[in-house]
């Protein structure tokens, strides 16, 4: 018998329009931005997740989205692989529910992010 490793799925998307990019920030959260993105339930394929996120995290909807690339994440001792998929923001962001706030930021003006975010953001931006 095989046995098979299954690592969480966290997926998130760039949701961009022109030179700016969407990001969502948790209620609860005072300073710490991110991209909207969220653990992979079971039996879900990974687009249309990505595109539920969207909708649910930044009230947009991302018919055309692209899987730009994917990368393996240590969170606290356990690998994690992350999709990071591209979509164009087809509207100003609505916040969800329990996100604070979701806005529109230009590249060059980014809020505080973590650093995996940060680079996300940057690779994602630039085709991995």
């Amino acid at each position: 018998m095989v046995d098979v490793v299954r690592w969480p799925v966290y997926v998130d998307i760039l949701l961009t329009s022109d030179s700016s990019v969407v990001l969502v920030r948790d209620e609860g959260e005072e300073v710490r931005w991110r991209l909207p993105g969220a653990f992979l339930p079971a039996g879900v394929q990974p687009d249309a997740w990505a595109q539920q996120v969207a909708r649910d995290q930044a009230g947009m909807d991302a018919e055309w989205l692209d899987l730009v690339w994917a990368e393996v994440r240590d969170e606290h001792g356990q690998p994690v692989l992350v999709l990071h998929y591209t979509a164009e923001a087809t509207a100003y962001p609505e916040p969800g529910p329990h996100i604070a706030e979701a806005r529109l930021f230009q590249a060059e003006h980014l809020p505080h992010l973590s650093d995996a975010d940060r680079d996300a953001l940057y690779r994602t931006l630039t085709g991995g």
